[in-house]
């Protein structure tokens, strides 16, 4: 067994189908009994398996956690990976290609080339950790003049060293002082 927070893996090496399908229930009832010991609940329903076997013996498969019938998948999702069958991982690296481009997409929305950041500054905020800054920063709350103006908090939104409206952009990407 393999687990990580709320997240279990039980990995069983078997030769033959009834044997695994054996020691598979045989662990599933002991992880539901020891949850059941310790107050806490399965959601059988979310259960997922995989056999790395081909399709033809992988087709009578078939394990129970408390009545629940589980069969196994060509791919499961564990910890953000998706595992496949034959262990090649091309359907997670098209999900991570396709988050990629959202994110990209997205920062390119954000930023647009004309006039934005350079793309060493692009590339450091695509990097970046989303903390309570670089939140600020890209939705432009926070304490820039022009947000405190927009909420009634300032009545003027210049930055006192340019005069220029003090937004996001001015303060990240062209303003002198900084």
């Amino acid at each position: 067994m393999v687990a990580y927070a709320d997240d279990l893996a039980i990995i069983v090496e078997e030769k033959t189908t009834d044997g695994l399908m054996r020691k598979v229930n045989k662990t599933l009832r002991n992880v539901a009994k020891w949850m059941r010991e310790h107050s806490l609940k399965l959601a059988p329903a979310k259960t997922e398996a995989i056999a790395m076997w081909d399709m033809k013996r992988a087709r009578n498969i078939e394990f129970k956690l408390e009545g629940h019938r589980i069969t196994p998948q060509k791919e499961v999702k564990y910890l953000g990976v998706i595992i496949d069958r034959g262990l090649i991982f091309g359907p997670h690296v098209e999900y991570a290609c396709q988050k990629a481009e959202k994110s990209a997409s997205a920062l390119t929305r954000l930023m647009p080339n004309i006039g934005g950041a350079h793309m060493a500054k692009r590339k450091l905020l695509a990097e970046g950790e989303v903390d309570y800054y670089m939140t600020q920063a890209l939705t432009g709350h926070g304490s820039f003049l022009s947000y405190l103006k927009k909420i009634g908090k300032t009545n003027d939104d210049a930055y006192p060293e340019c005069r220029e409206p003090d937004t996001a952009c001015h303060t990240l990407f062209e303003c002198e002082r900084w």
